[in-house]
């Protein structure tokens, strides 16, 4: 039992020291990738930016590899990586700027529909910066409801029992809604946008080379993906249009 133990304790102690000498890594590639970013050495900038690993990436990193990618006049990957970092913080107002800035190098200029403001908002609720906020708020609430019930239980009179089971219920409901907030956060990470990075791609009627071109998308432009069926995805544009591309002229959000 002891000898299990101390090789448990060992194992620990090795894991926590190997992550903790990942993160130096990451925070080193990071600051090396400023540093020659800030130089104008934006290739090797570049080079260390994409050193970094996938569970290490923020908002700076992100933000950062769109500014690289934009020095480079690459513009798809630009706005992917803008794309990306909106994802955590979509508020941030240099994000926003330099993300139009890119838009405007766009070939296409789609006109989206009208949303009244409602889109931007659920993109606000399910950035990846309010997951902590959600899973805290919706782990307070069901404590506070399963601890109005259990009250409920205990006292004699019944209209405090029925004022605090009405209020363990509302608290349940509110318990409820931030543990669906939650989940949205962690399902709007899957990849159900992409960035086009061909210089251009014809639109398919159907998931098939031999298929009607039915519009032509250019390098930079955002689509949804909609479906997949062999190596194409089904996708729609901000105007409503839906048509097919290839996986391979395209990557995920």
């Amino acid at each position: 039992m002891k000898r299990a133990l101390v090789f448990f304790g060992m194992t620990v102690l090795m894991h926590l020291g190997l992550s903790a000498q990942s993160l130096e890594q990451n925070r080193s590639n990071f600051e090396a990738a400023n540093t020659a970013y800030q130089e104008e050495r934006y290739a090797d900038a570049l080079e260390l930016y994409g050193l970094i690993d996938d569970s290490y990436r923020n908002f700076s990193v992100e933000f950062n590899l769109g500014n690289t990618y934009y020095k480079l006049d690459s513009i798809g990957k630009a706005i992917l990586h803008y794309e990306r970092a909106r994802k955590f913080d979509p508020k941030d107002e240099n994000l926003k700027v330099n993300l139009q800035l890119a838009n405007q190098k766009i070939v296409d200029k789609i006109e989206a529909l009208p949303t009244l403001g409602v889109k931007d908002l659920w993109t606000n609720i399910r950035s990846v910066n309010m997951l902590s906020t959600w899973t805290n708020l919706s782990l307070i609430a069901i404590f506070i409801a399963f601890t109005f019930f259990i009250l409920a239980l205990i006292l004699r009179s019944k209209q405090i029992k029925r004022i605090f089971i009405l209020t363990g219920v509302l608290f349940f409901i509110a318990y409820t809604l931030t543990y669906l907030l939650a989940r949205a956060v962690v399902n709007n990470e899957e990849q159900n946008e992409a960035i086009v990075l061909s210089p251009k791609v014809d639109v398919k009627g159907a998931p098939s080379a031999q298929a009607i071109d039915v519009f032509l998308l250019h390098e930079g432009t955002k689509v949804e993906i909609r479906n997949e069926q062999d190596s194409w995805y089904e996708v729609k544009i901000a105007n409503g249009n839906v048509g097919w591309i290839p996986i391979s002229s395209c990557e995920g959000i």
